[in-house]
């Protein structure tokens, strides 16, 4: 009890006279400036010196500076060791005052600087000119300096800009500057001199430009797929917000020639493009001044293919484009082909022209002779099948009143054949010599795949075209074409065109359908019916010219 006692006692003692625990917070000295030097204490009116303020600090913390002055101004800023300050234009000693802080404490010392006014009076300039002073990208303009001098001295003029270039030399009254490549506000300044004291000024130039780059091209640099009916758009804007006039540049060759100029509007109709082309274009814009630039050369490749209203019916009708060529026509004695082949003959298409890209459907045979007796009605994407020739042609005839030239019409049996080999002719079919014809079900409905009956178009079992992007090209049905039917290829045309003359009495058929078997796919085999016969297994296919 008694050392409980004791341990009390001690307690109260202990708070009684303030003992406490003998650690320490450690101890934040204030910085100590050591000097403050000007570069010169004595100065004339408006001139400037150096500043310059020695501190340190025991404990190595981070200093800030503040100057002040009622007189003079800081030129150069006044929150750093060493400043430039300039004396006002009044005599007298004034006192310039450096506060140093370390987050905790502050500081502050002065030094007193005296100035007085010159014997020598400082030049004046009255007034600096530039004649013009708005002038186009590197052009030149005349600059000149009046100054006067109170005490007659001789004056040094010394010019200097942050760019372009003075071509006579930067010394003098008056001197030539010569404009940058780019625009803007320039401000060229003068100083003049007695070699003690000097005066300061400058004069703006606005430099007017060039138009920016024409940017953001439609169709995009180097696009594919791009239709052939061409609208090509930029943009291009004027730092001044000058007008803007456009020579245009367009063709198939690089660079790409003119086309059309000087127009306002920021777009070029091209008018109709040939299919699968690579066409480049350029852009040239001036301002009204005549500061030009010229955008870089773009292209762009149309697509071959394209879709066409048939006649006045809202409906459309894919269509590809095929190029101009020479093939050899028929392949006698070749596996499967027929008799009547001979002689293969060599063919020249001189001109391209736009071939469907499925066979006609019931939609599109619908839309221009109304409803029909097809074998397999209510079916619109199949091909219309169940048609004769003549029916054909009276479609076409229709199809054309709307058209201000006959564009729609039958392909001949060459330009058929042509566009069946696609550009293969090493092989019996596009796909390879297939001898047995076990290949044909990927690329044709025949009579091994189709179930006896017509498919929608561009649907077979392997999913392609061939390779000019044409579908059906065999089987599904067959395909009338605009030739009589003549047996062999003697005074055959030689340039594609329908073999009329003498007539026949049977129309050409090409390409196989549904109910046979994958020979009759061959791109030269032919057959023929009569141009009123229908049956379930003939339909037709479009072509048109350009």
């Amino acid at each position: 009890m008694k050392k409980i006692k004791l341990l009390i006692i001690s307690i109260l003692i202990s708070n009684l006279f303030g003992c406490k625990n003998n650690s320490t917070e450690p101890i934040n000295h204030a910085p100590v400036i050591q000097n403050i030097l000007a570069e010169s204490d004595t100065l004339y009116i408006g001139q400037s010196t150096n500043i310059q303020c020695s501190a340190s600090d025991e404990d190595g913390g981070s200093l800030t500076y503040f100057w002040s002055s009622i007189y003079g101004s800081f030129t150069d800023g006044n929150s750093s060791e060493s400043v430039i300050w300039q004396a006002p234009l009044i005599a007298g000693s004034f006192y310039v005052k450096v506060t140093l802080n370390d987050g905790q404490y502050s500081i502050g010392d002065s030094i007193e600087i005296t100035v007085t006014i010159p014997d020598n009076q400082a030049p004046q300039i009255q007034s600096v000119l530039a004649e013009p002073d708005s002038i186009n990208i590197e052009e030149a303009t005349a600059l000149q300096c009046l100054a006067v001098d109170e005490d007659q001295d001789n004056l040094t003029y010394i010019w200097a800009a942050p760019a372009g270039v003075f071509p006579d030399g930067n010394i003098g009254l008056s001197v030539q500057w010569q404009a940058p490549d780019s625009g803007g506000i320039y401000y060229i300044r003068i100083e003049v001199s007695d070699s003690e004291l000097s005066d300061l000024d400058s004069v703006a130039i606005s430099v007017n430009g060039p138009p920016g780059l024409p940017l953001n091209p439609d169709p995009p640099d180097e696009a594919f797929d791009q239709s052939i009916d061409m609208i090509l758009t930029w943009d291009c804007s004027d730092p001044e917000s000058d007008s803007i006039f456009y020579d245009v540049y367009f063709g198939e060759s690089s660079p790409p020639a003119l086309v059309s100029d000087d127009q306002i509007l920021n777009f070029y109709d091209t008018g109709t493009l040939t299919p699968n082309r690579t066409y480049s274009w350029q852009i040239a814009a001036r301002d009204q001044h005549g500061n030009s630039v010229t955008g870089p050369v773009w292209s762009f490749t149309t697509t071959g293919e394209k879709e066409f209203e048939l006649g006045n019916s809202g409906v459309i009708v894919a269509m590809v484009w095929v190029e101009p060529g020479i093939f050899w026509m028929g392949a006698p004695g070749t596996p499967g082909a027929g008799d009547d082949e001979a002689p293969s003959h060599e063919v020249t298409l001189a001109n391209g022209f736009w071939i469907g890209k499925y066979e006609v459907t019931q939609t599109q045979w619908q839309a221009v002779m109304g409803e029909w007796g097809f074998y397999w009605p209510g079916h619109p994407n199949r091909p219309a099948e169940n048609v004769s020739w003549n029916d054909c042609q009276a479609f076409i005839e229709m199809a054309n009143e709307s058209e201000i030239d006959a564009h729609w019409r039958m392909p001949t049996e060459a330009e058929w054949e042509y566009c069946s080999r696609a550009g293969y002719y090493d092989t019996r079919f596009w796909w390879g010599d297939d001898l047995y014809y076990q290949a044909a079900g990927n690329y044709a409905w025949i009579n091994t795949n189709s179930g006896s009956r017509t498919h929608d178009v561009g649907t077979t079992e392997g999913e392609i075209p061939n390779p000019w992007g044409i579908w059906d090209m065999g089987g599904n049905v067959w395909e009338w074409c605009e030739d009589w039917y003549h047996w062999g290829y003697d005074d055959a045309p030689s340039d594609g065109s329908a073999w009329v003359d003498p007539p026949g009495t049977q129309r050409i058929l090409r390409g196989g359908s549904w109910y046979h078997g994958g020979r009759q796919c061959l791109p030269n085999l032919r057959s023929l019916y009569y141009p009123s016969g229908r049956f379930s297994s003939i339909g037709f296919r479009l072509a048109r010219n350009p």
